[in-house]
């Protein structure tokens, strides 16, 4: 998951640059300010974890956010289609996450196991 995170990374900061909407040095002291957020963050709240449910809405806050920036911002970079594209897979990649949360927080495989194996087919006649 880390790899697939610092992978997206990596092609959104470049495509920033490809597209012309940042200098090479504005990606970078982006990705240092965020990796410095990232550390901090994790040394001072090691007590502090999410449970699913609260993980689940996290994500599904990020995820209202990404809709609501992106139906807000038009058709900016219209003539870069590289720029859409990732606009539109990072909304991909946030609904799939929310739905990965939500599937964990209800844990829908147990419960549908531990159901289909009670389950008895009904009985017609006399058998």
């Amino acid at each position: 998951m880390r790899v697939a995170a610092l992978m997206l990374a990596l092609v959104v900061g470049g495509s920033r640059v490809a597209a012309g909407a940042h200098w090479p040095q504005d990606v970078a002291l982006g990705a240092i300010v965020g990796l410095l957020c990232a550390f901090v963050a994790s040394r001072c709240c090691t007590d502090w974890q999410l449970n699913r449910s609260r993980q689940a809405l996290c994500y599904l806050g990020i995820l209202l956010v990404l809709i609501v920036v992106d139906s807000q911002s038009g058709d900016g970079f219209a003539n870069f289609p590289q720029v859409q594209w990732m606009r539109h897979a990072l909304i991909v990649y946030s609904g799939l996450m929310v739905s990965y949360a939500m599937w964990n927080m209800f844990e829908l495989t147990p419960k549908l196991a531990h159901k289909l194996a009670k389950f008895k087919p009904l009985r017609l006649g006399n058998d």
